[in-house]
């Protein structure tokens, strides 16, 4: 069984950046959809699919899968970069193109 780790995103339907600091794990897919002949609908036989679990830190959720003898793999772990700015840098005079309407 092998579980993916990584920091989720900000939500993409709000402004503010909560949560997004934390560690997220999610367990592989083990196998496809399969179609339901009762339903028809596409069902999945791995309910860990379903399941996902947050930690604090990047450590914390390797030991979690480390403990339990999950193979895993560490991805999206970027730290977010600021780039200040301010309304006069439009109108600098160091800025590399003219600033036209």
């Amino acid at each position: 069984m092998e579980v993916r780790i990584y920091r989720s995103g900000k939500s993409v339907m709000q402004s503010g950046r909560a949560g997004s600091e934390r560690v997220v794990v999610e367990f592989a897919p083990e196998a496809g959809l399969v179609n339901n002949d009762l339903t028809g609908w596409a069902t999945m036989r791995d309910t860990r699919r379903q399941m996902r679990l947050t930690f604090e830190s990047e450590e914390r959720a390797i030991a979690w899968a480390r403990e339990r003898g999950y193979a895993y793999s560490v991805g999206g772990m970027r730290e977010r970069v600021v780039r200040t700015r301010s309304y006069d840098d439009n109108f600098s005079h160091r800025r590399r193109l003219p600033w036209t309407h």
